[in-house]
């Protein structure tokens, strides 16, 4: 049996519940043997999944300090100088333009952002299933769980 043709953990699962045992001791075994050999994978995903956060948290802190920068800079150079009666320049109207197409990335990013935070969250929320779900879509690495 190939790699690709293996159960997936669930279906494991499954299987050692279904089976014919000799005695009820040896089911119990069997089922909790395979359990926490699958849970234990799902362990194994769950912390991968905080470590992907946590890098994805400090890499999206780079683009909301950025958006920051960018307010801040529009409020200052351009929104408090003519709220105080300062004339329009040229060269104000040259950098609002320049900040205005900064916040147009950042928010592009941001938006980026929230959708990977999505993702990552909905797989958070239930690892048993996003651990199946991956060994369902990338069945060449589905463990062995052979008892």
């Amino acid at each position: 049996m190939s790699l690709a043709t293996q159960p997936n953990p669930h279906e494991v699962r499954v299987l050692a519940r279904v089976q014919k045992y000799d005695n009820r001791a040896v089911e119990d075994q069997t089922i909790r043997e395979v359990d926490e050999a699958v849970f234990e994978r799902v362990r194994t995903h769950e912390r991968e999944l905080v470590e992907i956060a946590h890098e994805f948290l400090t890499d999206k802190k780079v683009h909301v300090e950025a958006t920051h920068d960018i307010v801040t800079s529009m409020r200052d150079e351009v929104r408090v100088p003519l709220t105080k009666g300062a004339l329009p320049t040229a060269a104000m109207a040259d950098r609002y333009e320049q900040l205005r197409g900064y916040a147009e990335l950042a928010i592009s990013e941001l938006e980026r952002a929230d959708e990977e935070a999505a993702w990552l969250a909905g797989r958070a929320n239930d690892p048993y299933a996003a651990y199946i779900a991956l060994m369902e879509k990338w069945p060449t690495v589905r463990p062995l769980l052979v008892y």
